[in-house]
């Protein structure tokens, strides 16, 4: 008889409150967590060899031959050796980066995720849910940008010019396109999915505690909110974004990470014995800071609110949940 799994996937989007759910929710509940928070987990194995396969865009090597079979097989093997060692029954995988289509492959990640599951279904009788956390995208722009602001300037230049293309580039604008991705997750997986809009935590506790306790099936009581953070700030009635910056040692970082996949490929002394250079992290990694805000102007607002006015009114219309009060639309 095959074992009875319940598998929650919590991938995304990023700034929704995602860190919130990993590390006050989700870790602190009866759930084995098989992904984020990676600095808690029981399993430090699993870190390697989910960035194995749901890689970054920035780490992308175009002239490596892409093939992930072994790399499936890997991350597959390690899941199922996860649920068939413990009598749990409840696990939840909680990684933004997953279905992200700014910094990693989401739209080609689906399709990876699928895969996976349907090594699992061979072996347990699985019962997928889906939890989508979302922002409303005129917050969730100028967030993600802030947050990411040394690679987002590589990639758009300036915030102004990240709305223009938001505006003019059909492909960029349809990654903020909710109903889009909760299409195609039903499409591939058949699961039920609760979709958890930021706002209502800050508007309406009791209803986003509520939800997430029916959807999980436990009782959240006795955990704690506090340190709730989503990188904004309210001043006087606008919102002000913090800019994520970092040292001088970014540049430093990006050139020892370049270095490092260029040996890990080429020199098997190197791949054999890399890891005795860990230590080294702790002094190249670049101190953060949050000196500078960036806002959004009047016009900016109702440009991106109407850009996405009709997607939401489609969510909102298909799951039955009433984001025009949340001032989706």
């Amino acid at each position: 008889m095959k074992k009875n799994v319940n598998l929650y996937i919590h991938p995304g989007y990023g700034k929704t409150g995602s860190t919130l759910l990993q590390e006050k929710i989700f870790s602190k509940i009866n759930f084995i967590c098989l992904s984020k928070p990676f600095k808690t987990s029981q399993y430090p194995e699993i870190k390697e060899l989910q960035t194995k396969l749901f890689i970054p865009k920035y780490s992308f090597d175009q002239i490596y031959p892409l093939n992930f079979s072994r790399a499936i097989e890997q991350y597959s093997n390690y899941l199922k050796k996860i649920l068939h060692g413990t009598k749990i029954e409840n696990f939840i995988l909680s990684d933004e980066c997953i279905f992200d289509r700014i910094n990693y492959f989401g739209y080609f990640n689906i399709y990876l995720l699928k895969e996976i599951i349907d090594i699992l279904k061979k072996e347990f009788s699985l019962n997928l849910k889906f939890i989508v956390s979302i922002r409303r995208q005129h917050d969730l722009v100028p967030s993600l940008y802030a947050f990411d602001n040394f690679r987002q300037k590589k990639n758009f230049g300036s915030l102004s010019n990240f709305i223009e293309l938001l505006e003019i580039e059909e492909d960029l604008k349809r990654i903020f396109f909710y109903d889009e991705l909760i299409e195609r997750i039903k499409n591939n997986f058949n699961s039920e999915i609760l979709i958890l809009p930021i706002e209502e935590l800050s508007l309406n506790k009791s209803s986003y505690i509520q939800k997430l306790e029916d959807f999980l099936k436990v009782k959240l009581n006795d955990l704690d909110w506090s340190n709730h953070n989503v990188n904004s700030i309210n001043v006087n009635d606008q919102i002000k974004y913090k800019v994520r910056t970092f040292d001088f040692r970014s540049s430093v970082m990006s050139m020892v990470s370049n270095m490092h996949f260029f040996f890990l490929r080429r020199n098997n002394f190197y791949k054999k014995n890399f890891r005795k250079l860990r230590f080294l992290k702790k002094y190249l990694n670049p101190k953060i800071s949050y000196k500078n805000v960036i806002t959004l102007n009047n016009d900016q607002v109702i440009k991106i609110k109407n850009l996405y006015k009709d997607s939401n009114k489609k969510l909102a219309k298909n799951l039955n949940i009433d984001l025009e009060k949340l001032d989706y639309f």
